[in-house]
């Protein structure tokens, strides 16, 4: 019988950080919302066109980012304005980095010097 790795105590509110954070970017639609929201912020009606889902699907989608932590919204008049919360990203970047034990940024910096020094054959 093969035994199972454990995550120790002090990850595992990571776990749950990194669980609940994937719940929510796990539909397509929403990374599509996000990717629109990059741009900018915008209201639900230029989102719906823009994305070419309904209002009532793409409220639901928006509330489920906002929940997450990975949109804010302000009214503004009548309407409500979306943008991304960019330190959510960081957070979730710097999650998965505990999680896994090294840092993305070393592991980017280590490849380049690898392919900036080729091998010769």
């Amino acid at each position: 019988m093969t035994a199972r790795p454990q995550v120790s105590g002090e990850l595992v509110p990571v776990v749950r950080r990194l669980s609940r954070n994937f719940q929510a970017l796990r539909a397509v639609v929403r990374l599509r919302i996000l990717a629109a929201l990059a741009a900018g912020e915008s209201n639900v009606v230029d989102l719906s066109v823009a994305l070419r889902i309904s209002q009532p699907l793409l409220s639901w989608h928006l509330k489920e980012l906002r929940l997450a932590g990975f949109v804010h919204s302000r009214r503004l008049g009548r309407e409500v304005v979306y943008r991304l919360v960019p330190s959510q990203f960081c957070d979730l970047m710097t999650d998965l980095e505990a999680l896994l034990g090294f840092s993305f940024a070393e592991s980017s910096l280590q490849a380049a010097s690898i392919s900036s020094g080729e091998v010769e054959a």
